[in-house]
């Protein structure tokens, strides 16, 4: 099947920035998981932080939020040194599926500046 969802994924001094872009499936979830991944096994940093941006149609299934949590990427991130999670989202719909996925020291904003302020005194 065609991957649907694309996230850019690239380090921002100490923060790890997460893009995400459109509708995902579980193709794209897939991608999105090892990509990040990569970045972190390849920067030998102690502590740092996350920060999450979804588009407006950044959304999946059931099955592609089931997956996801599944796959327990925050508790990877966490065990490889991620102390924060600032995520910015876009929709009410996005709020919910961030606090069933995220369980540890995410904080969702509406403001990407308000985001990177918090980051920042989290530094």
């Amino acid at each position: 099947m065609r991957i649907h969802g694309r996230v850019d994924s690239y380090w921002q001094d100490n923060v790890l920035v997460l893009h995400a872009y459109g509708p995902f499936n579980e193709e794209g979830i897939d991608q999105a998981i090892e990509q990040p991944k990569t970045l972190v096994n390849n920067r030998p940093v102690q502590a740092w932080n996350r920060l999450e941006i979804r588009d407006d149609e950044t959304m999946g299934s059931p099955e592609v939020a089931a997956k996801a949590k599944a796959k327990a990427l925050d508790a990877w991130f966490e065990s490889n040194g991620c102390r924060h999670i600032a995520v910015v989202v876009r929709n009410n719909m996005q709020i919910y599926v961030v606090q069933e996925l995220l369980q540890s020291h995410a904080k969702v904003f509406h403001d990407l500046n308000e985001a990177k302020k918090w980051l920042a005194e989290k530094a």
